[in-house]
């Protein structure tokens, strides 16, 4: 028995095993990319995790320079205000004003 195939039955299936590994490259590139959005995602919620973290040492670090440098304004403030006073005893005492020290103007 000797079997024979048409062209048209050739034709049909090429074009069925044609279809069938098209699909079947398809279907495995979809999985590959889902998974690479899987991969990508968990990547990206890890470093998120990680910067918020960081971000909230960075919040604390920061809070209390923060309450440094308020510190530091609040000791030049009083600082500035001992020379102002110092300054303003100084020339209190020795009678002298900025007035007195000007040039008697001519006549």
């Amino acid at each position: 028995m000797k079997l024979r195939f048409s062209i048209r039955d050739l034709a049909l299936l090429t074009a069925v095993v044609a279809l069938s590994i098209g699909w079947f490259m398809d279907h495995r590139s979809e999985e590959k990319v889902i998974r690479l959005h899987q991969e990508g995602e968990d990547r990206l919620v890890k470093q998120i995790n990680n910067y918020h973290g960081t971000v909230d040492v960075m919040a604390g670090v920061l809070k209390s320079y923060g309450q440094q440098v308020k510190d530091l304004i609040a000791q030049v403030r009083m600082l500035r205000n001992e020379i102002r006073d110092h300054y303003s005893q100084n020339t209190t005492q020795s009678g002298t004003s900025s007035a007195d020290t000007k040039a008697p103007a001519t006549q």
